[in-house]
């Protein structure tokens, strides 16, 4: 085979740095720049033809090819090496893989902040050797096509984190809206509890005395009328809840009407032979505009947790009374009163001092409406001294004339 002169390239080595530099600005695949690396070795250094090969884990495969004869995939299939054979090594093994005995082969690694990206191997079929500087523009190309690697490695990275993050932001989501559903379905069905008590009591009424008067049928067949919508109202929250709906609109409510309900339902919770009652001091306070139902849920759990705190003894005390431009309600139990501890986190959803027979959502909820009707909420409460809760509410404004 005779010797053929090396290519001939007409551009300086600036401006085959400098449009090679454009060529790699147009992409971040790594195949594609390893390709973009073959070619500008056979354009630019006089090389016969080139191959590059990538690394990947403990072995090094060709992954592109430029020139004659090495480009030819059909009659030089791609080959793959171990890592430890990059070197001169490396040169030999594919000048004989590509059935080129008489050629001469030099080899660049690809190398970038310390990692190895892959091998460039330069190869003159003829037995051309390259100029020292046709190889100092070699490692030229090399490192660029290594920092373009490296950068694409990094983007490639940075992609697969951003998709794990989505992946699991979506998990989180997803596991958020369960518990909030969760909470609200606990907090539905503790409510439902405190309301429907009262339909037990109503129900052994009957039972133990089925001729009673027709007025007292009426009256108990009207409390229990009460109780069944107050309930459906509940779960038609749960209903809100799960369609991500607005919340029901609020209303200009009378305060001792809906006190006068909630206590209503409470006593069902006191039983037979308990000396616990719950008494009314009504003030005439002006109208709130609140959702009926969530504040009767509200002040039914303020006293069935009242109704607890006496255990059966004691007595349970609703004011209401016109305040500060609103409507107060107060709820005063005679109890054992609480610790600085369990009156800093008495609305903490999740905690209870009733062990498992509490959810811990019922002080929560009354918070949360309170919060969600613009008013306040405070407790007074000392060690034996029982406890106060307040309930502000903003007065109802008067319709526009």
């Amino acid at each position: 085979m005779s010797a053929s002169p090396p290519n001939v390239d007409t551009k300086t080595p600036i401006e085959v740095l400098v449009h090679f530099s454009h060529l790699l600005a147009t992409t971040d695949a790594p195949d594609e720049i390893l390709g973009l690396l073959a070619r500008a070795a056979v354009d630019h250094l006089g090389a016969d033809g080139a191959g590059v090969l990538e690394i990947a884990g403990d072995e090094a495969h060709l992954v592109a090819a430029a020139g004659l004869p090495v480009a030819s995939p059909a009659a030089h299939p791609s080959p793959s090496f171990e890592v430890e054979t990059i070197g001169p090594e490396l040169g030999d093994r594919l000048l004989a893989a590509w059935h080129l005995p008489d050629g001469v082969a030099h080899t660049l690694p690809l190398v970038s902040g310390g990692d190895l990206f892959g091998v460039l191997v330069l190869v003159c079929a003829t037995g051309h050797r390259h100029h020292l500087a046709e190889l100092q523009l070699g490692q030229a190309l090399v490192d660029l096509a290594a920092t373009a690697l490296s950068k694409a490695h990094r983007l490639a990275q940075l992609e697969r984190a951003y998709a794990e993050l989505e992946a699991s932001r979506d998990v989180l989501v997803r596991t958020e809206k369960l518990r909030a559903l969760g909470e609200m379905s606990t907090g539905v069905a503790h409510d439902l509890k405190n309301i429907l008590t009262p339909l037990i009591l109503a129900v052994t009424q009957l039972k133990r005395n089925p001729d009673v008067p027709k007025a007292t049928l009426e009256m108990v067949l009207g409390s229990m009328d009460r109780v069944l919508v107050r309930g459906l109202q509940t779960v038609d929250r749960l209903r809100l809840f799960g369609h991500q709906s607005a919340d029901s609109p609020a209303q200009a409510v009378d305060v001792d009407a809906l006190v006068d309900e909630a206590v209503h339902m409470a006593n069902g919770h006191i039983k037979p032979g308990q000396m616990a009652r719950i008494v009314t001091e009504r003030g005439a306070p002006p109208l709130i505009r609140v959702q009926p139902s969530e504040l009767v849920a509200a002040l039914v759990n303020l006293l069935v947790n009242a109704l607890h705190a006496i255990g059966g003894a004691g007595r349970v005390t609703v004011t209401t009374r016109a305040a500060a431009g609103g409507a107060e309600i107060l709820v005063a139990d005679t109890g054992p009163g609480m610790t600085a501890e369990v009156r800093e986190r008495v609305f903490q959803p999740f905690f209870t001092t009733k062990g498992r027979e509490g959810t811990g959502l019922g002080l929560a909820m009354v918070y949360a409406l309170v919060q969600r009707s613009h008013g306040l909420i405070h407790l007074d409460s000392e060690p034996g001294e029982g406890a106060t809760f307040t309930l502000w509410f903003p007065a109802a404004e008067p319709p526009a004339a």
